[in-house]
């Protein structure tokens, strides 16, 4: 990432009140010092500037064909994809919207995209989404599950403090999100249409989370034309039951409905 992030601290706190970190030493003593370029003191507007070298970029995923114990989604490069990748196979790109802490080694070295419940969910479902998909459109194909993050950095800071949060802090999530994504000079959104034009989908799944949902969607329309026509479904994020049982509802409907024609 080539550039650092502005924040209030007051935006990191956890639980405890700012009037608690009145000087400097407990205010670093929060964080991870490596990953602090500049704390400074005083007032409650102070501005704490994380490194560059703190947001580690995490590769794209392909969700596994494989039902044993290893990684349920691993890492996809394009030069030299997975051996369960199959070219004669569709593309579906599913969006998720950044990594978190299951994403990454304690040193902040990446892993892979999904490496939690949202991969666990991918890889279990991944035959609901086949089905899903075929009854829609009323096709029979086969799939490879493409995971893209359009923010590929770690937006919840899980990994910056020294005590890391037990629950993730949603409003800092999102906060820290919005700002990468709108930062032209790293250049998220423009990475993220290049992504998807290099890997040419036949299908995209938007499982952002629901507040970015729509600069998603509309990002992805202004790339809608006679060489990119996107088939694009929306579905809640891959964590959460509603994915689980939006997907069962779904297929469950269209088989009524192929069942109810015949």
């Amino acid at each position: 990432m080539g550039v650092e992030l502005e924040l209030l601290f007051k935006d990191l706190l956890t639980k405890k009140k700012l009037s608690e970190y009145e000087t400097r030493n407990k205010r670093v003593s929060l964080f991870k010092k490596n990953f602090i370029t500049d704390l400074k003191e005083k007032s409650e507007e102070d501005k704490i500037i994380i490194s560059k070298k703190f947001f580690k970029k995490i590769p794209l995923g392909i969700v596994s064909n494989k039902n044993q114990n290893e990684l349920k989604v691993k890492v996809f490069d394009k030069k030299n994809p997975p051996t369960d990748f199959l070219k004669e196979n569709i593309n579906v790109v599913i969006i998720l919207e950044s990594p978190h802490k299951d994403e990454y080694k304690k040193n902040m070295t990446p892993i892979a995209p999904a490496q939690g419940i949202t991969g666990k969910n991918l890889f279990n479902m991944k035959e609901s989404i086949k089905q899903l998909l075929n009854l829609i459109y009323n096709t029979e194909e086969n799939y490879n599950f493409i995971i893209i993050n359009p923010v590929p950095y770690q937006t919840s800071l899980n990994h910056l403090y020294v005590n890391k949060p037990k629950k993730l802090n949603q409003k800092l999530r999102d906060k820290v999100w919005d700002k990468l994504w709108k930062d032209t000079k790293l250049g998220c959104q423009k990475e993220f249409i290049s992504e998807l034009e290099s890997i040419k989908p036949e299908y995209i799944l938007n499982c952002c989370t629901k507040k970015f949902k729509k600069e998603i969607n509309e990002k992805l329309g202004e790339r809608m034309d006679k060489k990119n026509k996107y088939k694009i479904l929306q579905l809640p994020h891959p964590c959460t039951d509603a994915f689980v049982e939006s997907l069962k509802c779904g297929v469950n409907f269209f088989n009524i409905k192929a069942n109810h024609k015949n």
